[in-house]
């Protein structure tokens, strides 16, 4: 189908808010205006920016918290030399589905030949399939112009970095310690950013989890966070005091 706009968090937010609206016009739904947001891998990404937009975009709705699993964040950022697949796999994807939402974006403007001459596989590709054609690509020609630093993508990657908007539901990062899709790093830094904007953040481990089972293996902690916010329990924060 058409390409759509991976990452692009006012894309992703406001669709998951449109679907519950849609919901409240269902009347066998018996939807009621408090919900929760919770999302996996790029979910987590779309649940995070679900999570900052939700009051400005819904005042009418309640959102009681949000849950984000092994989310794509920070996607500025390079945690060690075993994180590659955010940096470059996912974030070429975000590159070229910035197309679809950004008109000064065009991709073959800062990626290098090699690139350019597979870059259908991310049209038609699945994930799996992207990381297989692309990862091979050496670093140093991946990109002729790093869109990190070169203009107008680099503020485009900016405004698309979840964490920036502290908003009164909690928060909740679960990531797994095998996962090298989302390292660990990777959630914790992005646990640091929501801390440092004053946003009440809980964080969980699920030792021995991968990218593909920390669902599955973090789904009691998850059930048991999600049950607290409909049941109105104070929201925990393992966010430090400020001094």
């Amino acid at each position: 189908g058409e390409r759509h706009g991976y990452l692009i968090g006012d894309a992703e937010g406001h669709s998951v808010i449109d679907a519950v609206r849609a919901a409240q016009q269902l009347p066998d739904a018996h939807a009621s205006p408090r919900w929760v947001a919770v999302g996996h891998s790029q979910g987590g990404h779309a649940a995070l920016f679900t999570h900052q937009l939700g009051q400005s975009y819904a005042p009418e709705l309640h959102l009681l918290g949000t849950v984000a699993i092994a989310p794509a964040a920070e996607v500025r950022r390079t945690f060690g030399p075993s994180d590659d697949i955010v940096p470059r796999m996912v974030g070429i994807m975000m590159l070229y589905g910035a197309e679809a939402e950004y008109p000064s974006i065009h991709a073959d403007d800062y990626v290098g030949a090699e690139v350019k001459a597979k870059a259908s596989i991310i049209d038609t590709g699945c994930s799996d399939e992207i990381i297989a054609e692309l990862a091979g690509i050496p670093k140093a020609t991946f990109y002729a112009h790093d869109p990190l630093t070169t203009e107008p993508a680099q503020s485009m990657l900016v405004e698309n970095d979840p964490g920036q908007v502290r908003v009164d539901a909690p928060l909740f990062i679960v990531y797994g310690t095998a996962d090298w899709y989302v390292v660990p790093d990777r959630a914790k830094a992005l646990f640091q950013r929501e801390c440092g904007i004053g946003q009440i953040t809980a964080i969980h481990e699920v030792a021995g989890a991968d990218h593909g089972t920390v669902v599955s293996q973090g789904a009691a902690a998850i059930t048991t966070w999600l049950q607290d916010r409909v049941d109105g329990l104070p929201a925990p924060n393992d966010c430090p005091a400020a001094p």
